[in-house]
C-alpha cells in the first residue's frame, strides 16, 4: 500500500489482456525466485507504477492466508508522485481517499481481501474511516492469520538462517531479535504507550517496541514497530542505533529517536496499546518506581540510555521475553 503526503491510496487497474483484468487492486505480485517478500513488494511497485523506494522504507505490516495463496502487507510513503504506467500490467491508476478504498474492496471490482482486514493490517491509515458492508462475492472469502515468524541470531546477532515460530521454543544458543524505541522530544520529554488490556502486564507503561519478523533488520523492525504501535512514520537514518544487550534466548537491539511532537500526533493500535503520555523524566522514575511500568525494561533501558534517563541503582536478571 502506497500513500500520498495527504493520505490518499494508490490504486492501479489490471491491463484488460490480464487475469482478473479491469480490475482495480493495489500494487503487488508473486515473489520471484531468490526473492524475499520485501524485495519482491519493491520491485511491483516499480514495475506497475513507476515509483521507486528503498526496500527499508516498506514496513512490514503482517501476512495472511487466502486458500492456497500466502499474501505479506507492506506501507510506503514515497516521495514520489508521477505514476508511469506499465503496458500490458496496468491499465489505469488512481489516489482515493481512505474511506473510499474500503468502498471499493468492498465492491466487486476490486481484486484484493476484504475492507476488515485491510483495516487490521493497515490501521493507521483508516483512522476514523467506517468499514463499508462487503459485496456478496467476497462473503465466502476467508484469510487466516499466519503464525508469525522469526529470524534465529547466534549471539553477537548475525542471522543463522533458521527461523522459528513465534511462542515457541528455540534451540541452545540461538536468539530471537526483540527492538525497543526510546522517542525522547528535543525538550528531554519521554513517550510513552500503555498495553492494552488483553495484552500481558496489562495497564503498564512501556516505550516502544517489539519482536523483530522474519526477513526483517533491526532497525526496519524498529521502523515498523514505531509506525504500528505510535503512527509515527521514521526512516532508518533518523533512529540511532544504541546497541545491543542479550538475556536468555532474546537480543535486544535498542534504538533512539529524537522528535518534536506532541499527543495529538500518536495512533494507538488497537490490541496492543491503550494510551499514551509524553512525560517528563521525573514522571517516567515516579511511575518506573511506583510500579506502573513494566519493570525489567525500564530497568535495561536506564542502562543502555544513561545521557537521557540518567542510569540506573538497581539490576535485574530478568528478561523480558515474557513481556512479548
Amino acid at each position: 500500500m502506497a500513500v500520498g503526503r495527504d493520505g490518499s491510496i494508490l490504486v492501479t487497474k489490471r491491463a484488460p489482456e490480464r487475469s482478473q483484468g479491469g480490475m482495480w487492486m493495489l500494487p503487488g505480485g508473486a515473489v520471484m525466485l531468490g526473492e524475499t517478500p520485501r524485495q519482491a513488494a519493491k520491485r511491483a511497485l516499480l514495475a506497475e507504477t513507476g515509483i521507486a523506494v528503498d526496500a527499508d522504507m516498506l514496513l512490514y505490516c503482517g501476512c495472511g492466508r487466502r486458500g492456497l495463496r500466502f499474501s505479506e502487507y507492506f506501507l510506503c510513503f514515497p516521495k514520489q508522485t508521477e505514476v508511469r504506467l506499465a503496458a500490458g500490467r496496468t491499465a489505469a491508476s488512481d489516489r482515493v481517499a481512505p474511506q473510499r478504498f474500503l468502498e471499493m474492496a468492498a465492491g466487486e471490482d476490486f481484486d484484493g481481501a476484504q475492507p476488515r482486514l485491510y483495516t487490521k493490517y493497515f490501521g493507521g491509515v483508516f483512522a476514523g474511516c467506517r468499514i463499508p458492508p462487503t459485496a456478496k462475492r467476497d462473503m465466502s472469502r476467508r484469510e487466516n492469520r499466519m503464525p508469525e515468524l522469526a529470524d534465529l541470531c547466534d549471539a553477537s546477532g548475525r542471522p543463522t538462517g533458521r527461523t522459528a515460530v513465534r511462542g515457541e521454543r528455540i534451540p541452545a544458543d540461538t536468539y530471537r531479535t526483540v527492538v525497543s524505541i526510546l522517542t525522547v522530544t528535543r525538550s528531554g520529554e519521554i513517550l510513552l504507550t500503555r498495553r492494552a488490556p488483553q495484552k500481558s502486564y496489562a495497564g503498564c507503561w512501556e516505550i516502544t517496541g517489539g519482536c523483530a519478523q522474519a526477513g526483517e533488520t533491526p532497525v526496519q523492525a524498529a521502523v515498523r514497530e514505531l509506525w504500528e504501535e505510535t503512527g509515527l512514520l521514521t526512516s532508518p537514518a533518523e533512529l540511532e542505533d544504541r546497541g545491543m544487550r542479550r538475556e536468555r534466548g532474546v537480543i535486544f537491539r535498542y534504538f533512539l529517536l529524537r522528535r518534536d511532537l506532541t499527543a495529538a500526533d500518536i495512533r494507538l493500535q488497537k490490541g496492543e496499546t491503550d494510551a499514551a503520555e509524553i512525560v517528563s523524566l521525573a514522571e517516567f522514575r515516579a511511575r518506573w518506581h511506583a510500579g506502573l511500568t513494566v519493570t525489567q525494561e525500564s530497568t535495561l533501558i536506564t542502562l543502555v540510555f544513561p545521557d537521557i534517563l540518567g542510569g540506573s541503582t538497581e539490576s535485574t536478571d530478568e528478561t523480558e521475553e515474557e513481556k512479548l
